[in-house]
């Protein structure tokens, strides 16, 4: 019923995932849903042997043929009542279990298809939002980890139990991967369609499914691939600049949901190394070529191996067997809607296993690999079926007399021997650097590859100079595999500052390498992992060499990323890079080569300003001479005519919003404060908020009492922001609080950071604050959100109001407090602490930093930035500020919240539920 993974054991018996609790969780309540079924359930399920576990229908059951007649007919249960289980692995003595939220491990070391007892959670956090998307595929890869795939449409947030590390938190699709005996997790690369196959080729490369127009992607370890990025999200790092396409194969509306690449040795020749696929949505088992293409693989159609007119017939998983034959796993349904199956319109009773094999095939015995002897095991590693050869790497792996007859067939000259020899050798590590470094030099690029790939896995955080060194002397002859995976390492291994730069210059490709799309993604992203802590040196890598085209486009990578972080230093350092390689050209004519450099660099960096960004003046003029003449960057300088068009703009009614956000944060004139003061009535909130924003600049008495007089007609969203404001200079303090004494304005605007920062003889006047207010609060609210669930997309605009201002959701929001994306927003009790009493817990790295200057004024906020000259404050807004070292008087740290307590106090109860229900959700709304 519902087979959805397939896998044949050691002693060759066909195991099966059955998928029978699909598509809901069992003991979970769907709360919401957007119209793509992602789903919020009103609690995680428990894993098995919890006291809290709610069994459900799924199954792992194991099929034998005891005869050699070719049908399967023995059959057992390995493991039932399992809760969306969607695919397992074999162990040394036992079986891991992926389900959602949890990868589990059950014991089995008596070898009687039976767990010893209850699971041990390895792994927790898997998303279940969408059921049809879940983690899947577990397969052992052959380094020794255990990789699998997670869908479009479901998030991740990864916690080893009882570890004290942070949990990896992500959005959408990715590859993954964990070491069971090291304990470690990590993203082996993001993005692709919705993936729903772990596959590993001969050579060790990475291919998946994923439910689009071509076969799948080909998975580079630290690479970003192609995705939607509206309905799944961004990547977790958004100056990635750019992604890998999936495999170049002629369009399809849609072609899998599964691959495999067969390396069987028993269909016809032309399958020979061809990836095959599952078609669910056209009724069909195809395969197409695989062609390498630099770092990226080509693929045209071949005939299928399956189709036809059956309309029930929907393959959802393909599996080689030992016997060279492809074993496919059919749902049997009419249709494959993920919202008709919600709906109940689905049969699960009537799945299928279908053996395709060429014609004339004999019946198959398999062997017991378990039990053959270590040297009869390490023979099996040259045979021609890869299955046989990952089944025999599988038994090596725990045997602990494999070494010494493994290491003769390091010496064959087939690369292949070779390659199944180091992965034999690898299930906690190459037991001795020397039998790698003896590799490096081998003839193979594959081999080379791995040689690299299996040193800094197995030996991280233990290099020295001269073994990196050694790395290297092969660079001149070095494959782009072998680059690409040195690109990676250099990511994330520890290197000082020194090394890393050394090496990354000793690795510029030449053009006809870098100019393919992944050579030149994967340059730009070893780079970027440095840029914050040495900007100098990136400009010092790229700005030596000017004319290579793939060079240009890391400058204006770099250009965009130096600006976009915002601070004095980087600013600094793109100017440095900006001289280097982007001065106005003085050759007449000029060449049209650097007429469009120049265009490139300055769009870059026009992609990364913003209306409060560091811009040193003479960049200002390098990019203005460019044609980067905009009215903002003219008004940084001070030009006479453009302040004068920028004063005439904020006097007139009809300037457009954008024009306006442009040119309000450069603007300091004294005419400019009355027109700011006028522009906090703006139609547009933005533009209000702008102007609010930039009356920090000024201290006119009058300008407080009339924002004081207009606080109330202010909303909601602004009112936090003006009461900051109001504030920040004693004078109009004392407006404001007169005003809350007099009851025109609520007390609940009183946050405790406005509290403490108010001038002793203000403060004595105020009453004292009480913890019970906010448990009541907490428990009215508690209350409020156990009855009926919400409406995501009213919460939205709700959290757009209220929240989004300081913090950032989904690509939404500022980057004042805490990024909510990654937050642990699914425990109502822990977020409703954190909203009605911000001060509770302070998160590391939020302190509030509390200044004030010599003309007596007052900052609060985070601080971004700061050096021997200057510090820069981001307080509640938005909008950095800029403070020179000599015009501070006080300085003090608190841990004190920002955040005002008063933020759901005025919202109805359904409004309540509405924010709550989308603050549970873990994808972008569509």
């Amino acid at each position: 019923q519902q087979p959805v993974f397939l896998k044949f054991d050691a002693r060759g018996r066909l195991w099966i995932a059955e998928y029978r609790s699909y598509p809901e969780p069992a003991g979970t309540e769907m709360k919401s849903r957007d119209r793509y079924w992602r789903a919020v359930y009103d609690k995680l399920p428990s894993p098995p042997g919890h006291p809290d576990y709610h069994p459900g229908k799924d199954k792992i059951t194991i099929h034998e043929d005891t005869n050699g007649d070719g049908n399967y007919d023995q059959h057992s249960t390995f493991l039932d009542q399992l809760n969306l289980a969607t695919s397992f692995e074999f162990g040394p003595e036992g079986v891991y279990v992926l389900q959602p939220p949890y990868l589990l491990y059950y014991a089995d070391k008596d070898h009687d298809d039976k767990p010893d007892g209850k699971p041990e959670v390895l792994l927790e956090g898997f998303g279940i939002e969408d059921t049809h998307a879940l983690v899947s595929s577990l397969t052992w890869g052959p380094d020794g980890w255990l990789y699998g795939s997670q869908g479009s449409t479901v998030s991740s947030k990864i916690k080893i139990p009882g570890s004290d590390q942070p949990s990896v938190d992500r959005i959408g699709q990715l590859m993954w991967r964990y070491h069971p005996t090291r304990k470690i997790y990590e993203v082996f690369a993001e993005g692709g369609g919705n993936l729903w196959s772990c596959e590993f080729d001969s050579k060790g490369r990475l291919f998946s499914g994923h439910n689009g127009s071509t076969p799948g992607s080909y998975y580079l370890p630290g690479a970003y691939y192609a995705k939607t990025f509206k309905k799944h999200g961004e990547f977790s790092n958004p100056y990635v600049y750019g992604h890998i396409p999936s495999i170049d194969h002629p369009g399809w509306k849609r072609l899998s949901t599964n691959v495999a690449v067969y390396e069987g040795g028993k269909l016809p020749k032309r399958f020979k190394g061809s990836l095959l696929w599952a078609n669910t949505l056209l009724h069909q088992v195809g395969a197409s070529t695989l062609t390498s293409a630099g770092l990226n693989f080509r693929s045209e159609y071949l005939d299928p191996l399956l189709s036809g007119d059956a309309p029930l017939f929907r393959p959802v998983y393909i599996e080689p067997g030992p016997d060279g034959a492809i074993y496919v796993a059919d749902w049997r349904d009419k249709q494959v809607n993920h919202m008709k199956n919600h709906e109940g319109q689905i049969n699960k009773s009537d799945g299928r296993i279908y053996r395709v094999r060429k014609k004339g095939a004999k019946e198959f015995q398999p062997l017991p690999f378990n039990k053959l002897s270590t040297a009869e095991l390490v023979e099996k590693l040259r045979d021609s079926n890869r299955w046989t050869r990952e089944t025999a790497r599988r038994i090596l792996w725990s045997r602990p007399d494999r070494n010494d007859s493994i290491r003769p067939l390091l010496e064959s000259k087939n690369p292949q021997d070779v390659l199944e020899s180091l992965w034999a050798l690898n299930r906690k590590g190459v037991d001795g650097k020397d039998i790698l470094m003896d590799q490096r030099h081998h003839e193979d690029p594959h081999v080379r590859t791995w040689v690299l790939r299996l040193l800094f896995d197995s030996y991280r955080g233990s290099w020295f100079k001269e073994d990196i060194g050694k790395l290297f002397t092969t660079m001149n002859n070095a494959s782009v595999e072998y680059e690409a995976q040195l690109l990676f390492e250099l990511r994330r291994q520890a290197l000082s500052s020194e090394d890393f730069w050394d090496i990354l210059g000793n690795l510029r490709l030449g053009d006809e390498g870098l100019s393919l799309s992944p050579s030149l993604q994967l340059y730009w992203w070893a780079i970027e992992s440095r840029v914050i802590e040495d900007p100098e040196k990136a400009v010092e890598l790229l700005g030596v060499t000017q004319n290579s085209p793939t060079t240009k486009k890391l400058l204006c990578y770099l250009a965009r990323r130096l600006i976009a972080e915002n601070t004095q230093r980087h600013a600094q350092a793109c100017l440095s890079l900006y001289k280097k390689t982007g001065r106005p050209i003085q050759a007449t004519p000029p060449q049209e080569s650097q007429i469009a450099h120049q265009a490139s660099l300055t769009k870059s960096v026009s992609l990364a300003l913003t209306p409060d960004s560091i811009i040193p003046n003479e960049l200002a003029r390098l990019l203005i001479q460019s044609g980067n003449d905009t009215l903002a960057l003219k008004i940084k300088l001070n030009d006479s005519n453009a302040i004068a068009e920028g004063i005439s703009l904020l006097k007139n009614p009809k300037a457009s919003p954008s024009k306006l956000l442009e040119i309000i944060p450069v603007i300091s004139s004294s005419e400019a404060e009355s027109l700011f003061l006028n522009l906090t009535n703006h139609r547009d909130p933005e533009v209000a908020r702008a102007a609010i924003n930039a009356l920090f600049s000024y201290s006119a008495p009058q300008t407080g009492k009339t924002l004081v007089k207009r606080f109330n007609a202010f909303p909601r969203s602004l009112q936090d922001l003006v009461a900051n404001l109001l504030t920040s200079r004693p004078e109009w303090a004392k407006t404001w609080l007169e005003a809350i004494q007099s009851g025109d304005i609520a007390s609940s605007h009183l946050t405790p950071l406005i509290r403490e920062n108010l001038p002793q003889a203000l403060r004595k006047t105020l009453p004292a604050e009480s913890e019970d207010n906010f448990k009541k609060e907490i428990v009215r609210i508690s209350n409020i959100l156990k009855t009926t669930s919400g409406d995501p997309q009213t919460g939205r605009k709700l959290y757009l109001e209220r929240c989004a201002s300081c913090h950032f959701l989904y690509n939404e929001g500022g980057r004042i407090g805490p990024d909510l994306t990654a937050y642990q927003r699914n425990t109502i009790s822990d977020l409703l602490l954190a909203i009605v009493n911000p001060a509770a817990e302070i998160r590391e790295g939020f302190q509030t930093i509390t200044i004030t200057t010599k003309d007596q004024q007052t900052f609060s906020g985070f601080l971004t930035n700061q050096n021997k000259h200057s510090l820069t404050i981001r307080p509640l807004g938005g909008k950095n500020h800029l403070i020179e070292r000599s015009q501070i008087t006080s300085q003090k740290t608190s841990n004190t919240s920002l955040m005002p307590a008063d933020l759901l106090s005025d919202l109805s109860e359904q409004q309540l539920r509405d924010l709550f229900t989308y603050l549970g959700t873990s994808q972008p709304l569509n």
